[in-house]
């Protein structure tokens, strides 16, 4: 990005610090058509079947999606999931000047899901996407994904 050939770029928060080591980049929203929408699935957590640690697993992404654990990961990382780390993202994201375009990209994000369970998916999907619309807490959220999840993979 530094060689002065790039008119444009897509970059997050993981590239933000070595941006403001030089002074010419420009900010922009991100540009829409009719409706912008960013899906992520870079930075994920999941349990794997065939865990043989799945409990310990299950209790750690849920202390890891709560706000604190959130707002450290965001700092060296990527934007927080949790609506109150986000909400915070400009005591913390640096520069701070970088804020403000994250902030307005919010109403865009996309949550996204990657399993080989259509059902799977399409159920949990919704539940993020409510929760992510604040229709749900994190905790309603992963409650009902845990109640269905496991319905939905006992009878595949």
């Amino acid at each position: 990005m530094d060689t002065g050939k790039i008119a444009f770029a897509r970059v997050g928060p993981w590239l933000f610090s070595d941006m403001a080591k030089n002074p010419n980049y420009g900010i922009t929203p991100i540009f829409t058509i009719k409706q912008s929408v960013i899906t992520g699935g870079v930075n994920s957590l999941a349990v794997y079947k065939g865990s043989k640690n799945q409990q310990a697993a299950w209790q750690f992404l849920k202390w890891a999606t709560q706000t604190n654990p959130e707002i450290s990961f965001a700092k060296f990382s990527d934007i927080p999931a949790e609506k109150n780390a986000f909400s915070q993202l400009s005591s913390y994201l640096q520069p701070p000047k970088f804020a403000p375009t994250m902030e307005t990209a919010f109403q865009s994000f996309q949550p996204s899901l990657m399993t080989t369970k259509d059902q799977l998916a399409t159920t949990l999907g919704d539940i993020i996407t409510d929760m992510m619309a604040g229709k749900l807490t994190p905790a309603q959220a992963a409650a009902k994904m845990e109640q269905q999840g496991n319905s939905i993979l006992a009878s595949a």
